[in-house]
């Protein structure tokens, strides 16, 4: 399927330090924010004036209250599958207005999560070290941002293929990689996991063309995921996830793939590898 990484210098790894990062969940979404952990506990911003959660002047009061609650779970004296409070009960020992409490999700009992099960740190994206996934392809008109990234007129016709990488028994990242039919069409590598050619990645599916990569380019960014994210990724509404615009270019710095890559921000974090000071 695609490729792995060669010599990038920016990874995304597995994130292992789960001691840092524990969360109260409900039986159908898992926080994956301070503010959605609150939320969660059917809270929002509004936490206790007096006793152990009195902000300071520069701490906004949902982050005290978050962290008064994360202590109790690192402390493990909220311990994996612990029931959360009430909202009633967090009303009456935080100070919380009745108000706020009832801006919470009706009818989803909390619990403590354990923490993420996490394999050592590795190479992102690996497809030799996931599980086969999904791979699904179509042809579309290109979007605007699609067209600026590969340097083609907005509507021209690219090839669109949707992966699914599986890591631990279910998706654990999704790419979404388009590639001109200028440079693909009529010919025996158009689609990247069909025909004779199947499943060998960009660069030497465009080798056969002729086709030279001299280097691609990865800008990482962060944003909220989408509500298709969440559903295949098993996510929270409107978690934090990790996204990787990443473009081929051949020997003439002509772009001739580009894709998306979306994982979740709480399961990887970035490694940078850099050359000793000369």
């Amino acid at each position: 399927m695609e490729d792995a990484a060669r010599t990038d210098t920016l990874h995304a790894v597995r994130n292992e330090n789960s001691t840092t990062h524990p969360h109260i969940s409900n039986p159908t979404s898992e926080p994956s924010s301070p503010a959605q952990l609150l939320n969660v506990a059917g809270l929002s911003t509004r936490v206790a004036k007096t006793g152990a959660c009195v902000p300071g002047p520069d701490q906004a009061p949902y982050l005290v209250l978050t962290n008064t609650l994360r202590r109790l779970i690192e402390s493990n004296t909220w311990p994996p599958g612990h029931h959360v409070p009430s909202r009633d009960r967090l009303v009456a020992e935080y100070d919380v207005t009745p108000a706020v409490a009832r801006r919470g999700r009706q009818g989803a009992p909390a619990y403590v999560r354990g923490p993420i099960p996490r394999q050592p740190f590795r190479r992102f994206p690996t497809p030799e070290a996931s599980e086969p996934g999904k791979a699904t392809s179509t042809t579309e008109l290109a979007r605007g941002d699609i067209a600026t990234r590969l340097r083609i007129e907005p509507g021209e016709t690219v090839i669109r293929t949707d992966y699914q990488f599986r890591g631990t028994g279910q998706p654990e990242r999704l790419l979404t990689s388009c590639e001109p039919m200028a440079v693909v069409g009529k010919s025996a590598v158009v689609l990247p996991e069909s025909g004779p050619h199947a499943g060998i990645g960009v660069i030497a599916r465009l080798a056969i063309l002729d086709v030279t990569i001299d280097h691609i380019t990865e800008d990482v960014g962060a944003r909220t995921s989408t509500a298709r994210e969440s559903r295949i990724l098993g996510l929270a509404q409107n978690a934090t996830v990790l996204v990787v615009e990443r473009t081929h270019f051949d020997t003439n710095h002509r772009p001739v793939e580009t894709a998306d890559i979306v994982t979740a921000a709480e399961r990887w974090r970035l490694r940078r590898e850099l050359p000793p000071a000369s």
